[in-house]
């Protein structure tokens, strides 16, 4: 897949949209679902960082906030 080239993903929760807004912006509950960041805010232009990986190789993922529809939806680059 070239560099440039975008990852759609869309799922289907059986929650109200009230707790998965919650699960994906309150940092908080990030942590559980999603991963454990310093700060997050849904905000157009908030960048974030976060690293993943294991014991034996760590990898930094750099993201943007990119769109936000407070309630409906959250987009974001990541790098």
């Amino acid at each position: 897949m070239p560099l440039n080239e975008s990852i759609i993903i869309e799922r289907t929760f059986n929650a109200s949209p009230e707790k998965v807004w919650q699960a994906i912006t309150n940092r908080e509950q990030m942590k559980d679902w999603y991963f454990d960041i310093r700060e997050f805010k849904a905000e157009p232009g908030f960048e974030f960082q976060f690293e993943g990986g294991d014991e034996n190789q760590k990898f930094l993922h750099l993201c943007k906030v990119t769109e936000v529809i407070p309630g409906r939806k959250l987009s974001y680059s990541w790098r």
